[in-house]
């Protein structure tokens, strides 16, 4: 029995370096899980004192009440900037340091006051550098073309981009729990072979951290490389999960609770979430809620918080699950 035992692990541990990853038991955590919160916090060229002004202590007060099971945040998104330093962006680029990334490292920051408190932490980073940064798309080995928009995807660009997530996940470690890559885009050129790459580099800072790549709005197992489903999902009570996996990927569904990403109304009432939410998750399928937040020096309230009126609903709905 216990040379069985042992020869499953090996198999186990062989089909996951191979990138044959089904049923991880990593994203155990996620099938127990049902509510987690989201937040588009972008940094550019105008906002990097935004991340200074950042109130870490009030965002997991926040979580803490609303009882997330864990919470996605965004190294950057489109603009070439960064939430968080990485010499190795830097040395690419040619860029100084503080200049496109923050000499705050503010997800360690969260993911240490998240870990405290028993919220799993994910982060947030596209499949290429920034669409809307020419340079740092062509010096990382991306084509410096269509301006604004995503370049199609090459093997040198991967492996360079690859660096740069390597060094926050070894940066990090066991702090991050999940990657969610944006981008993933098949008519772009996106293939395994990249996201081989990038789950390599993603396990290389934590084995059990898992990953997904989004290949646009569906949920789908995008590729044999991911752990977990994407699931972005713009109307989410069309969708109707039947179990835990998708073609061996832990499902998980991203959707947003205002009118649109980052807005700061409710386009649903309680009675309309409740339902779904109950079954979704019964399925030990999670939902990601991207809510607005306050990102103005103008605002009377913490930088970096959720809109009151979202974050109460969320609580509630969060209760609703228990």
């Amino acid at each position: 029995m216990r040379n069985l035992i042992i020869s499953t692990l090996i198999a186990t541990c062989a089909s996951q370096a191979t990138g044959q990853i089904n049923h991880n038991p990593a994203t155990d955590w996620m099938a127990k899980a049902k509510l987690g919160a989201f937040m588009h916090f972008l940094p550019g060229t105008q906002n990097f004192a935004n991340i200074d002004a950042f109130d870490v202590n009030a965002l997991i007060n926040q979580l803490v009440d609303a009882n997330a099971d864990y919470f996605g945040f965004t190294l950057g998104q489109n603009t070439g900037y960064y939430n968080a330093p990485n010499p190795v962006f830097d040395e690419l680029t040619g860029y100084k340091p503080g200049e496109h990334c923050s000499k705050r490292d503010l997800p360690m920051e969260i993911a240490k006051a998240c870990k405290k408190h028993g919220i799993k932490f994910i982060l947030y980073l596209p499949c290429q550098p920034a669409n809307r940064d020419a340079h740092a798309e062509e010096a990382i080995g991306f084509p410096a073309t269509p301006p604004n928009s995503d370049r199609h995807f090459t093997m040198p660009g991967a492996q360079n981009w690859a660096k740069v997530i390597e060094y926050w996940a070894k940066h990090y470690g066991d702090l991050v729990d999940g990657w969610w890559f944006d981008g993933g885009y098949e008519w772009i050129g996106f293939r395994d072979k990249h996201a081989q790459l990038y789950s390599q580099a993603v396990k290389s800072g934590n084995p059990n951290a898992v990953a997904t790549f989004n290949p646009g709005v569906k949920l789908v197992r995008a590729t044999q490389f991911e752990d977990y489903t994407a699931g972005e999902i713009n109307d989410p009570f069309t969708v109707r999960v039947e179990g835990r996996w998708t073609d061996g990927s832990q499902n998980h569904i991203l959707t947003f609770m205002g009118s649109m990403w980052s807005r700061p109304d409710c386009r649903f009432k309680d009675e309309q979430w409740i339902p779904w939410l109950k079954a979704t998750t019964a399925a030990g399928c999670p939902v990601t809620i991207d809510m607005g937040i306050y990102a103005s020096p103008q605002s009377a309230a913490p930088m970096g918080t959720f809109m009151p009126e979202q974050i109460k609903q969320f609580k509630r709905l969060r209760k609703a699950l228990n």
